[in-house]
């Protein structure tokens, strides 16, 4: 299966101006993802990308196509669809899939 890679390198705290930009968090949380049938939890650093927590669901999802399904969030009262350029959020929704395990495959019949 494959994994997040978390930043964990040393980082200079005391930095300024553009040092700054490089800083990122060190806080882990646990990101509740489900559909209608099922739901996972997965543990993920505050500074994850929705395009990392994507390229782990299609491999789990037996490495389906990334552009298949998206992450939805509540915000306020309506729905947000993240980019992936968005952190991820403590609870999401995943759209386009029907189920967080791998479906099993279909073959043609003659």
């Amino acid at each position: 299966m494959a994994l997040i890679a978390y930043s964990m390198d040393k980082q200079n705290w005391t930095a300024t101006g553009k040092e700054c930009s490089a800083l990122h968090s060190q806080t882990f949380f646990t990101c509740t993802l489900s559909t209608k049938t099922d739901s996972i939890e997965i543990p993920v650093q505050v500074c994850t990308r929705v395009s990392q927590l994507k390229d782990l669901v299609s491999a789990r999802l037996g490495y389906v196509d990334k552009t298949s399904f998206d992450f939805v969030v509540k915000a306020g009262c309506s729905f947000k669809k993240l980019q992936d350029c968005d952190q991820v959020g403590r609870r999401m929704t995943v759209t386009g899939v029907t189920s967080l395990s791998p479906s099993r495959h279909k073959y043609q019949h003659p």
